[in-house]
């Protein structure tokens, strides 16, 4: 009797390949086995098996490129660029990917003490159209700036630091971009480094700029200590002077400093924007608090949002956020309603929760009624699923090629984040089309249930 295991979307993924090789497959193949993009080194062999079926394909080599570059991996990761750039030269993430590449391995060389091989990178950068444009020009003046520093170069430091802050349109930034440098690389500047006697808001638009530069070039980001207390206290004044995208690079960069408490104060100052970053700013909200219910429920908010808006990478993340709590997809949700009274509750909690509060909320069961706080209750004490132990699966072999094609256009159509599709039953209880093509299947192959689907439980 033809029976199948798709005790996980991989298999499925995997089969489906090789019937039909196509990149669509491959790419939520990928996304699945690193849930998605999260974990790109799981997904490596996904990418090699989409390179060989799909030669000319480029998006593979760009796959296998970021995945090295995690593990710092760069000249690896330059092969794959190289491979990209043979095939498609003229795009944007090729063209991108060759500037932040670069100027990885001048990090590197910086960090290695091979000051011999840095100008040589910084002269291949400069080469580079797309590292001269907008902020990005900045980034070889102010490592310039940097070695005189070391050198004792005054005039040539300050040279360098003047070209850079051109190109971010602030004095304050440019010497922000060359003390980040100096951090990340571990090189002493000139003594008593200190910055430019600016307001407090000029320092705030000076980090979140170099904050934006640092995305945009894959730089690690970090708020000078002297700094955080100004910062802290524009984004909590009635009036922020920062945009939208300057407060969220901030808290990013706050969250990977491990300043919780400013992050905390950012996504305030976010969520007060109101409008279609809220869901972005509850989620950054939900990253700057400490294990607790409120936690959950503003990740909860974020992914119901997010939903709404169709912005499936907020609504990703928060659901990747409540994972160690248990917490899958459909559980990390909110009504609207709810959502809109924890937006409220949250911007007028200004002062970041007390030892005590987070303690209290970890004995405390405070009945909410949402999904995730409601799930998470339940999960708490629950037992593993009896029929659990009992299930048995099934060997793929000889399965009808028919049966894989509809399990395939299901996951298509009704998979969730990263391609995880529902349980079987919901999808046959919702989709009467589906329902019939089974069972005429079933009925001619002499099947008499179906093998275990991912997301759900054997179909009977």
């Amino acid at each position: 009797k033809p029976d199948g295991d798709f005790s996980s979307p991989e298999r499925l993924y995997a089969r489906a390949a090789a019937i039909d090789p196509c990149a669509e497959t491959y790419q939520r193949w990928w996304s699945v086995a690193t849930d998605g993009g999260r974990r790109r080194k799981d997904g490596d062999e996904v990418a090699l098996a989409w390179r060989t079926a799909l030669p000319k394909d480029a998006r593979p080599n760009l796959l296998l490129m970021d995945s090295a570059e995690e593990r710092d991996a760069l000249k690896k990761a330059l092969g794959y660029l190289e491979d990209a750039e043979r095939l498609d030269a003229l795009n944007p993430l090729v063209r991108k990917a060759r500037v932040r590449l670069h100027i990885a391995v001048t990090l590197r060389h910086l960090t290695q003490k091979k000051f011999h091989l840095v100008e040589k990178d910084l002269v291949e950068i400069e080469a580079n159209p797309q590292a001269q444009e907008g902020r990005r020009a900045a980034f070889v003046p102010a490592v310039r700036a940097l070695l005189a520093a070391r050198e004792k170069r005054e005039l040539d430091e300050a040279t360098w630091r003047h070209q850079a802050s051109q190109a971010l349109g602030s004095e304050a930034a440019a010497f922000m971009l060359v003390w980040t440098l100096a951090e990340k690389c571990k090189i002493e500047g000139p003594q008593g480094l200190t910055g430019p006697a600016v307001t407090a808001e000029r320092l705030s638009e000076a980090i979140a700029r170099v904050a934006l530069l640092g995305q945009d070039l894959g730089v690690p980001v970090q708020v000078p200590p002297a700094w955080k207390d100004p910062v802290r206290k524009t984004v909590m004044s009635k009036e922020c002077p920062l945009e939208s995208e300057s407060l969220r690079a901030l808290a990013e960069a706050a969250l990977a400093a491990g300043d919780s408490e400013l992050a905390y104060a950012v996504s305030g100052a976010g969520l007060a924007r109101r409008g279609p970053t809220t869901a972005r700013f509850l989620l950054l909200r939900a990253r700057s608090l400490p294990r607790m219910e409120r936690r959950l429920k503003c990740a909860a908010a974020a992914a119901s949002l997010a939903r709404e808006q169709r912005d499936l990478e907020v609504a990703g993340e928060a659901v990747e956020l409540c994972a160690d709590d248990y917490l899958g997809p459909d559980q990390v949700s909110m009504p609207s309603s709810e959502v809109e009274k924890l937006v409220s509750a949250e911007l007028a909690a200004r002062a970041y929760p007390s030892r005590t509060e987070v303690e209290q909320s970890r004995r405390v069961d405070t009945g909410c009624p949402c999904p995730a706080c409601s799930a998470r209750r339940r999960l708490g004490g629950a037992e593993t699923d009896e029929d659990d132990d009992d299930e048995e699966f099934l060997d793929d072999e000889g399965l009808p090629p028919e049966l894989v094609q509809l399990l395939l256009e299901i996951t298509m159509q009704y998979g969730g984040m990263g391609g995880r599709p529902p349980s079987i039953e919901e999808v046959l209880e919702k989709d009467a089309g589906v329902r019939e093509r089974l069972l005429r299947i079933m009925q001619k192959y002499g099947i008499d249930s179906l093998p275990p689907f991912p997301g759900g439980r054997r179909g009977k």
